[in-house]
């Protein structure tokens, strides 16, 4: 008789077994760190896609600068006549991944329009250029990426690399901070 006693002290007062200890997360807690991911995830997303614009504005800004040299040493001898977007496409001058068809594309699937060109000023001067429509967020990036190896830059109308000159740092800016971002890079025969 003794014996069932301590059996039943072992029960709690309704007459069923101990309760066990529970693991796992209550409903609370895993709320509390859905919320903290999602605040972590907004903080570090706006660099994260930052990042990857920079990146594809710099790997667009040194397409266009093999795209030139490719051109140019294609089509040694002035007045490069002839020079267009298919003539880019048949003498396999521009990367395979930029054609679309009969047309150019950047990586942005906006269109790329190679093309002679007059340096500054309207002088005739044989030259070659390359006019990319550049999302906002890379076209500072790209600009700073073909500045060096080209002879002259525009931004939509506005000039930010004379011949000879280099790169407006503070016009770029301004320009590139506009809705639109249509670059033109030339260079002149060497």
């Amino acid at each position: 008789m003794m014996r069932l006693h301590r059996m039943n002290a072992r029960r709690d007062t309704a007459g069923l077994a101990p309760a066990r200890k529970q693991s796992g997360l209550t409903m609370i807690e895993l709320g509390a760190g859905l919320v903290i991911l999602a605040i972590v995830t907004a903080a570090v997303a706006p660099a994260v896609f930052k990042n990857i614009q920079t990146a594809e504005a710099v790997t667009e800004g040194k397409d266009a600068i093999t795209l030139m040299k490719n051109m140019h040493s294609l089509k040694r001898k002035p007045p490069y006549s002839g020079i267009s977007n298919a003539w880019a496409i048949s003498t396999k001058a521009v990367n395979p991944s930029k054609i679309n068809g009969s047309s150019l594309v950047n990586q942005w699937g906006a269109s790329i329009t190679v093309a002679r060109a007059t340096l500054g000023g309207g002088a005739a001067n044989y030259a070659l250029e390359i006019k990319n429509a550049i999302p906002i967020a890379g076209c500072l990036v790209y600009v700073s990426t073909v500045a060096p190896m080209v002879d002259e830059v525009f931004v939509g109308s506005t000039k930010v690399k004379a011949v000879g000159a280099s790169l407006n740092d503070s016009k770029a800016a301004t320009a590139c901070n506009r809705t639109s971002a249509t670059i033109v890079v030339t260079i002149r025969d060497a």
